[in-house]
């Protein structure tokens, strides 16, 4: 895992938007899992860095609907572990997201009627 990684999993805002600063490209790294430092921080419920990283302009948003290997979003992490404050600031940076479908083939309820 990188420095911009743990701090983005323990909401450490200074040192995301100082490292980030040095060196934006960061933004793109992966962990070993494949988790983006916004994945990071919106499963870990790091709230203060999620909104940092979903106000950068090179932050990539699309990022948050591309499904990791289990075809689970950002969102799908968020609702499975609880992480509703994370969830909620994901919601409201993209209010007319929709999430794809899971490894299950289920989209939002919303859509199933």
């Amino acid at each position: 895992n990188t420095s911009l990684i743990r701090a983005c999993e323990h909401d450490h805002l200074k040192t995301v938007d100082r490292l980030l600063s040095v060196c934006p490209q960061l933004l793109r790294v992966t962990d070993s899992k494949g988790r983006t430092p916004l994945t990071v921080a919106a499963q870990s419920n790091a709230t203060r860095v999620l909104k940092l990283l979903l106000e950068r302009e090179d932050a990539d948003l699309h990022t948050i609907e591309d499904p990791d290997g289990m075809r689970h979003t950002v969102f799908h992490i968020c609702a499975k572990h609880g992480k509703s404050n994370a969830l909620e600031i994901l919601l409201q940076a993209l209010p007319d997201a929709e999430p794809p479908a899971s490894e299950y083939g289920r989209g939002p309820a919303r859509n199933r009627g």
